[in-house]
């Protein structure tokens, strides 16, 4: 399970490299166009913005399963190598419930704007659109912090310590 589960957020990360590139792919193309021709690509906030959208959450949801997140560790720096782990469990149970607590407030706004049919502002891209990865990855974000506290407590190093 897993190796499956990390397959599958490692495919999930590329897509939002993918996007990212894609975005910023877009935007060049818009200033060079704006630039030669004066003419502005239609819709490249909207698309762009999507696109950061998804490789922004697809991403986190990466970070955290290979416990690559910025963290703040001037405190636990001075702990041993067993305790520091063991805290860093702790915090990754405690983030759990207030993903959770996210998701459903996602799920409640992202309802709503599906159910008034809002859409992007310059090209009508349906706002339900942006909220696909914002819920897919918070709650993907669930089990990887239930990987991340496995790998704490299983003492495997993670992506700031040597290996």
């Amino acid at each position: 399970m897993p190796s499956l589960f990390n397959g599958a957020i490692r495919w999930l990360a590329i897509l939002g490299v993918v996007c990212l590139v894609l975005a910023a792919a877009l935007t060049i193309a818009d200033i060079i166009s704006r630039h030669t021709v004066g003419i502005a690509i239609v819709g490249v906030a909207d698309l762009t913005q999507l696109a950061v959208m998804y490789a922004v959450f697809f991403g986190i949801t990466y970070a955290f399963i290979e416990r690559s997140h910025v963290a703040v560790t001037v405190v636990t720096d001075l702990l041993g190598p067993r305790v520091k782990r063991r805290v860093s469990a702790f915090w990754w149970g405690v983030g759990i419930p207030v993903l959770c607590f996210m998701v459903y407030a996602g799920w409640t706004q992202a309802a709503m704007q599906y159910r008034f049919g809002d859409l992007s502002q310059t090209i009508g891209i349906p706002m339900i659109l942006y909220w696909v990865p914002v819920l897919v990855g918070l709650a993907l974000s669930v089990p990887a912090s239930l990987v991340a506290i496995r790998r704490d407590l299983a003492g495997e190093p993670d992506a700031t310590e040597s290996h």
